[in-house]
């Protein structure tokens, strides 16, 4: 991250102290040498959200007690982690993502050469759109899966792309917009895609809103996102017509349905570039997902995730 604020401590309790002050009580064990420890903490506020690296230049165990004030999901960037809550422990490098639970204390060990980024996100903004989404009031707390795996790993991995892609290319222009739509892209990942003890009657909510054409044609766009489909392909697989098809997904998702398959094709787009060698052409991936319109394409890339696909290529 090349821009926001940078803090070096070398003297563990006072590192300790700060983290305590700034997210959660907690203490923290040097198991390496002294002379190695050096806490860098750099922040980039989005919003309401914080993005941050943090890494200790050395081995440590910290015991963290539970943060009332707001949600914490750290993912592994380098090295390695062992993070235990409860009676669960998971062992973990690169992809490791933990969100910080609410209501127990974590104890996690990192490797020297131990990094990570941090979103940290306001708890009370979690528990209104959750409120939101299920149209009441919640009646007990919001409380999350320690561990993200599966899909929601793969999810909240593409979208950290898309929060540092935003901050190493910013905006001027709009800025606050584009904050307000990283920070809901943020909760909605994590209400709808994180087991949490609300999440099955949100998603029954959820799915309710959407007629049963609807989410077929959903699964089938996602499952032939790169075969040259047409609205009528479409209409067709899932057995209606394409104006009670076009009707459906503008009553429940506020776009047609090729809007809808488009941006399926741009994650595709974004995620394979991300993982791709740097003289990978863009072009070729672009036109494999579908997109055989350079210019709009670019146009496109760019307006959903706040950087040129050549960018995203280039990135380290």
């Amino acid at each position: 991250m090349r821009t926001g604020k940078e803090l070096l401590i070398r003297d563990s309790e006072e590192a300790s102290s700060y983290l305590g002050a700034r997210y959660s009580a907690n203490h923290l064990q040097l198991i390496g040498k002294p002379a190695d420890f050096a806490m860098e903490l750099r922040t980039l506020p989005i919003g309401d959200l914080e993005l941050a690296s943090l890494r200790f230049g050395a081995e440590v165990h910290l015991r963290q007690e539970p943060s009332q004030r707001t949600l914490l999901i750290s993912t592994q960037t380098q090295g390695w982690a062992r993070i235990q809550t409860g009676a669960t422990c998971r062992d973990g490098g690169t992809g490791l993502i933990v969100i910080d639970p609410m209501d127990d204390r974590v104890c996690k060990r990192f490797s020297a050469d131990s990094r990570r980024i941090h979103v940290r996100v306001p708890f009370d903004a979690l528990e209104r759109k959750c409120a939101e989404l299920l149209g009441h009031r919640l009646q007990r707390p919001l409380l999350f899966a320690p561990f993200v795996g599966g899909s929601a790993q793969q999810h909240w991995l593409n979208l950290l792309q898309v929060l540092l892609g935003h901050l190493e290319s910013p905006i001027s222009i709009g800025a606050a917009a584009m904050h307000r739509a990283l920070e809901e892209m943020v909760l909605l990942t994590l209400l709808t895609e994180q087991p949490h003890n609300h999440r099955e009657a949100l998603l029954a909510s959820t799915m309710s809103l959407a007629p049963r054409h609807v989410r077929r044609a959903e699964e089938y766009m996602r499952e032939h996102a790169t075969s040259p489909l047409t609205l009528s392909d479409i209409a067709n697989a899932v057995g209606v017509s394409v104006r009670t098809l076009s009707d459906g997904f503008q009553r429940s998702r506020q776009q047609s349905p090729m809007q809808f398959l488009r941006d399926i094709r741009l994650n595709g787009v974004h995620a394979e570039l991300r993982q791709a060698a740097p003289d990978t052409s863009v072009a070729a991936v672009a036109e494999r997902w579908g997109f055989n319109h350079p210019g709009r394409f670019s146009s496109a890339y760019r307006t959903r995730f706040g950087q040129l696909p050549s960018q995203t290529l280039r990135k380290p």
